[in-house]
């Protein structure tokens, strides 16, 4: 552990200026997790953190090789079994993966990154699924919505995990927009910026417009004024029938 800290506390993007520094002292923490795996080849710890310093150096494909390793000493571990699983979807062997991934959550229901890590997956890799055979549309959006909820559900104070809860219904072959639009009402009230608050406003919006609810979605389109929302704000209001966009006629 204390030698993974102090590749750590190098940071993860070093100046050109430190660069040669950096090597050195990774080429010089291998050695020692290369001598820790020799006097002790049955400890599993230290094949885990090697594995991560390799991941981070990027060499893949040894780290994957430490993480197996450890998963054959101790076929329990949660955060190999993600390694391993995010090792495989990066080399697009996303049914490996899954496998992988599921197992983690499997030994580690309570983590909320290894639920959204399912769900990116299966995002990423529905139509592989799907044309493999292995798994139906159904099956899959609703294990990838479900994957997403838990994720926000374990970390609610974890924005990002409830803004791509909210975000997987425009996935679905048959979203509930009415969760949809609840979700995202959350959301505004803890927006924490202006750009932030004008892009939920289009999401309210969008949602409103799947629900036949134009009005409404022209009064979110209508608190949309940043210049970078703009494309998506025309995209929006071209859906919208002309007799709600149209201006009222002048008396």
């Amino acid at each position: 552990e204390k030698l993974f800290r102090q590749f750590e506390g190098a940071g993860d993007e070093p100046s050109e200026k430190d660069m040669e520094e950096l090597q050195f002292r990774v080429r010089n923490i291998a050695q020692e997790y290369e001598s820790l795996i020799a006097e002790d080849p049955d400890e599993v710890l230290v094949y885990i953190l090697y594995g991560k310093l390799l991941r981070k150096v990027g060499q893949e494909e040894r780290a994957a090789e430490m993480f197996l390793n450890a998963d054959e000493l101790d076929p329990k571990i949660a955060v190999v079994k993600q390694q391993l699983g995010n090792y495989l979807a990066e080399h697009g062997k996303f049914t490996e993966s899954l496998g992988f991934l599921l197992q983690a959550i499997e030994l580690s229901p309570q983590t909320a990154v290894y639920h959204y890590q399912v769900g990116e997956l299966i995002s990423v890799f529905r139509d592989s699924f799907v044309a493999d055979g292995v798994y139906t549309r159904d099956s899959l959006d609703h294990q990838m919505e479900t994957a997403f909820r838990e994720a926000a559900r374990l970390e609610p104070d974890n924005r990002d995990f409830s803004v791509r809860y909210a975000e997987c219904f425009y996935d679905l072959e048959t979203p509930d927009w009415g969760e949809a639009l609840r979700l995202w009402r959350k959301l505004m009230d803890g927006a924490r910026n202006v750009p932030e608050k004008q892009a939920i406003h289009l999401h309210h919006a969008n949602v409103l417009i799947r629900l036949d609810r134009f009005h409404e979605a022209k009064e979110h389109v209508d608190q949309v004024t940043l210049g970078a929302l703009a494309s998506s704000r025309q995209f929006l209001l071209d859906q919208i029938p002309e007799t709600v966009t149209a201006p009222l006629p002048v008396e």
